[in-house]
């Protein structure tokens, strides 16, 4: 391979390392939820599931308009929510 081919695979593979989220950004399946909010969310855009993880607690991150929010698993309006189908949260992808 020529050397001019072996950089450019390098400063690519430099890139993507880089690149990648970190936990904190706003992507719902790379988010970390290490606190939760104590308020209700009455309008829901998506929710999905934090499976607990290094660093990482069980959580739902619920979405809306204003923003995201960590809300605990056992938080009632959620459960409500969930169980009557008005809102599926899916588990997150992130590992």
């Amino acid at each position: 391979m020529r050397t001019s081919t072996r950089c450019w695979f390098g400063l690519l593979a430099v890139m993507m390392l880089f690149s990648t989220p970190r936990a904190d950004s706003l992507g719902p399946s790379i988010a970390c939820c290490r606190s939760f909010s104590p308020r209700r969310i009455h309008v829901v855009r998506g929710c999905y599931e934090q499976r607990p993880r290094r660093g990482c607690q069980h959580a739902f991150l619920v979405t809306n308009r204003k923003g995201r929010w960590c809300v605990r698993p056992d938080a009632a309006w959620l459960r409500e929510k969930t169980t009557t189908g008005n809102l599926r949260c899916p588990p997150d992808l992130s590992f």
